[in-house]
């Protein structure tokens, strides 16, 4: 049973009403039975409704000392933001038990008795604190006589208020006629107009640039007869405003870009009732919404923006600051389709290439300046096509030429021509930003933001505004304290290109879906333990790397996708985590395909791909790698490489034409089963081997193939071990197994070496190969 001290409260709770038709409210007392509990409602208006039982109201968490909630049903009223429901406890004072001489004398019974004497007098005392108090001995005043003086004066004065009123208080239908009314006769008026509703007063004063400032007549009307400088009608109230009061309309059909931009053009908060409000963003209204108006929107509303096929220049900040806004949603027109046979042709130079697409027919609505994006089933085609966003230069017939930055010409140039059957996204509807800032920015928890299907062109140009900071989206530091922001954004189908960062996320939570990001300095970069869920990213053409994950933050992707072309690596971890389940090329990038440091998690799904890198395909440094069935393909440097304490499971995957295949270093270690290392081809000082431990480092190869390398398939070097379990070690120029300075190779489960020019095995004094 729950203990309850005389004390404790006074099982009475005032829960104000903050949206539009709200039915369920909390209170915090104990309550045994539903009949104990009384509810009324306050209209914004300040009357007062008793809610009835039974029909009015149900209740829930009976005999829960912490309390429980009220559900308004069909014979309460309907509530009003800004209104009150007022819950409190009484209960009617009988007897309940009556113990009987020799009888039980149960704990429970007891319990629950004391219980309600004590929940009665707490309502006692809650009531007596509400009474007149006397000071003792003194005589108790004239109750009834004060009373009656009172209620005739009350009664004088609203009589006097209903004759003001008679002539005074007039209920008008429109706008226009309040404006007529005669000033001097009137003095309140209730307008009724629908959406429009509210009380105005006639006051003395220049509102000249009020009513300059109010295009939308919400909240000053000029009257007919009397100049602006001498008085107005302005509206009454307390709070925020309403965007009914300026002309909004919801339904999202009705365009509400007038009344957002009267409504900017006034200042202060603005509520959003429920309902979608419906505002097409032009050049001429976006910076004026994105400045500051969408940042003071609040309510239980949806404001859906739309962005028309076209472009839109954009100089203003998207900034979300406020703690609660209403749920914004920016969305464009993006067309996407299949091509058949494409035949792509492309010169250039490194980082300035240029692809002609020759399409069967010309996507509907493309236009000079638009993004392109390309994507496709068929893995054989280079990576770099495909990823990331690309400008449109020119389009002569159904020839279309893109703008290509390729980053990584200096190790694996494109091809000179190919034919591609894939699917493309066409970006018609385009923000063209122009200044050196963050296009769109949350930084308050509460923001509700939603960007879909959307363009989005920066100022950024690899080479020469290096260094300046253009982002297209941030989720950031709330205030000034570095707080971040703990809520929870989301993109889908965009594309953006020409921005230092195409994505930056401070904390907080991201959903990504189907991006392509391209030309920026950086994709997308993950900061101070932001977590991001990706789906299908297309990303590459960018300076630096593709994904950049440090600061333990954690990407999850799901589906296919790729990050390939970068100047830098295509994922890059920094003690952070990257986590993909679908298939995930890093191909044709400047630096590594995948490298994790620094307590960096990486596992990686089957079937990845790390092709043509200018470093390694996969690595880590001092963190974890997990890759199951993956591939790493004709890197310049190594397939599978461990290093400085890292460790990585390699299982059923294969590592060909590499400098190494895989290769373990500096206190390193590596589990690898059903491995394929071969055709490793060495560059200068590297020897091309297909396993390699070196400087303290271990390898597990578990039925594994080391073949066709031009070093040994499996050595070890300073103090390094190998342990193989029929393992396999073939064709190599060098030999099967090699061990040198206080270095093992064992081999328990029995190897196969076959046919190395060198010979089998070999080691030196201080080393053993069994």
């Amino acid at each position: 049973m729950a203990d309850i001290p005389v004390n404790a409260g006074d099982a009475i709770i005032t829960v104000d009403v903050v949206t539009n038709g709200q039915n369920v409210f909390a209170f915090d007392f104990l309550t045994y039975s539903v009949e104990d509990i009384r509810a009324i409602y306050v209209t914004p208006g300040g009357m007062r409704v008793e809610i009835p039982q039974t029909t009015g109201f149900g209740v829930s968490g009976l005999e829960n000392a912490a309390g429980g909630t009220i559900q308004l049903l069909g014979g309460a009223p309907v509530t009003e933001f800004g209104g009150k429901v007022i819950i409190y406890r009484d209960i009617e004072i009988k007897r309940l038990a009556d113990y009987q001489t020799l009888g039980d004398f149960r704990a429970s019974t007891v319990n629950r008795e004391m219980d309600t004497v004590f929940m009665i007098m707490q309502e006692f005392q809650r009531d007596l604190n509400r009474a007149l108090l006397v000071d003792l001995g003194q005589t108790p005043p004239d109750i009834p006589s004060i009373l009656a003086a009172s209620v005739a004066a009350v009664a004088a004065a609203a009589a006097a208020q209903a004759a003001a009123a008679s002539v005074n208080i007039r209920q008008i239908a429109t706008r226009a006629g309040v404006k007529a009314l005669d000033t001097s006769a009137t003095a309140l008026v209730f307008l009724s107009e629908q959406g429009r509703e509210g009380l105005f007063k006639w006051q003395a004063g220049d509102f000249s640039s009020r009513i300059s400032a109010d295009t939308a007549e919400a909240l000053f009307l000029k009257a007919n007869l009397v100049d602006a400088t001498a008085g107005a009608w302005v509206r009454q109230f307390e709070g925020v405003q309403d965007i009914r009061w300026f002309g909004g309309v919801s339904g999202g059909s009705v365009d509400n870009a007038a009344a957002f931009l009267a409504a900017a053009s006034v200042g202060g908060q603005v509520y959003v009732p429920e309902g979608t409000f419906l505002v097409t963003l032009t050049t001429a209204n976006f910076d004026a919404l994105a400045r500051g108006l969408f940042i003071r929107c609040i309510g239980p509303g949806v404001i859906d923006a739309v962005v028309p096929v076209g472009f839109i220049t954009a100089a203003a900040q998207f900034g979300t600051y406020n703690q609660e806004t209403c749920r914004i949603n920016i969305r464009g027109t993006n067309v996407s389709g299949n091509l058949a046979a494409a035949n792509i042709s492309i010169t250039g130079s490194i980082g300035n290439y240029a692809a002609a697409i020759t399409f069967p027919a010309l996507p509907a609505g493309m236009a000079v300046g638009q993004l392109l994006s390309l994507a496709t089933t068929d893995r054989t085609v280079p990576a770099v096509l495909l990823c990331g966003a690309m400008k449109i230069t020119a389009i002569a017939g159904n020839v279309v030429t893109v703008a290509l930055t390729y980053a990584n010409g200096a190790w694996q140039a494109p091809p000179a021509s190919l034919s591609f059957t894939g699917s493309y996204v066409n970006g018609q509807s385009v923000i063209n930003y122009t200044q050196f800032r963050t296009l769109f920015a949350v930084v308050a928890d509460g923001v509700k933001l939603s960007l879909s299907r959307l363009a989005m062109i920066g100022p950024y140009v690899v080479s020469p505004l290096a260094g300046v900071n253009t982002v297209a989206f941030s989720l950031g530091i709330k205030d000034q304290t570095e707080e971040l922001c703990s809520s929870t954004q989301k993109l889908s189908d965009c594309l953006i290109s020409g921005f230092n960062y195409g994505i930056l996320q401070h904390g907080g939570s991201l959903n990504i879906q189907r991006p392509h990001i391209g030309g920026c300095s950086q994709g997308a970069r993950f900061v101070r333990g932001a977590q991001a869920f990706m789906t299908n990213v297309r990303i590459g053409g960018n300076a630096d790397s593709g994904v950049h994950i440090d600061a333990l933050s954690k990407v999850v992707h799901e589906g296919e996708g790729m990050s390939c072309g970068n100047g830098g690596r295509g994922v890059w971890s920094f003690t952070g985590g990257w986590f993909s389940s679908g298939a995930f090329e890093t191909s044709y990038n400047g630096s590594a395909g995948i490298y994790g440091k620094n307590g960096a998690v990486i596992f990686e799904a089957p079937n990845s791909r790390a092709r043509f890198n200018n470093d390694i395909g996969f690595g880590n440094e001092n963190s974890f790698l997990n890759v199951i069935s993956t591939f790493s393909l004709d890197n310049r440097k190594t397939g599978y490489e461990i290093g400085a304490g890292g460790f990585t499971d390699l299982t059923n995957s294969v590592s060909l034409r590499n400098e190494q295949a895989v290769y373990a270093l500096l206190s390193a270690g590596a589990e690898c089963a059903n491995v394929d290392a071969g055709y490793s081809v060495g560059g200068p000082g590297i020897s091309g081997n297909g396993m390699a431990a070196g400087e303290g480092s271990t390898i597990r190869a578990k039925n594994s193939r080391s073949h066709h390398n031009t070093g040994d398939g499996y050595t070890a070097v300073g103090n390094s071990h190998i342990r193989n379990d029929g393992a396999t070690a073939d064709s190599n120029t060098g030999y099967g197994e090699r061990a040198l300075i206080n270095s093992s190779i064992r081999n328990p489960g029995g190897v196969f070496t076959p046919a190395n020019t060198a010979g089998a095995t070999n080691s030196d004094a201080t080393s053993v190969v069994v």
